[in-house]
């Protein structure tokens, strides 16, 4: 772990970014974003909006926490889908199966 007492090369910063999942340029700039954006809470309104569609088939509404992780889950996934297709839409079918394998495991 860097402590800030040596200088890191390059090279090793550019390793250290992609370990904590940092894109490097964006750190070297002067200005960086911390927080959610305004298309972050949306996206994350309708991740929820999925997860609450598919408790209403369920047979057996599942504990606070399974629908937590689903919702946590299905976030992380389209979190990933977005950095990697920026210009392409939210499709609330492509979440179903794993909401519900998150509600299975609980």
């Amino acid at each position: 772990m860097e402590t800030g007492d040596s200088k890191v090369s390059v090279e090793r910063f550019f390793v250290i970014a992609n370990a904590y999942g940092f894109d490097p340029i964006e750190l070297l700039k002067s200005h960086t974003t911390t927080g959610m954006t305004e298309a972050d809470y949306d996206r994350l309104k309708q991740v929820v909006m999925v997860v609450m569609e598919l408790l209403d088939g369920l047979e057996h509404t599942p504990q606070s926490k399974q629908i937590a992780a689903a919702v946590a889950e299905v976030m992380k996934v389209e979190t990933l889908r977005c950095e990697e297709q920026p210009d392409t839409e939210f499709e609330s079918g492509r979440y179903e199966g794993l909401a519900k394998l998150v509600f299975a495991d609980g």
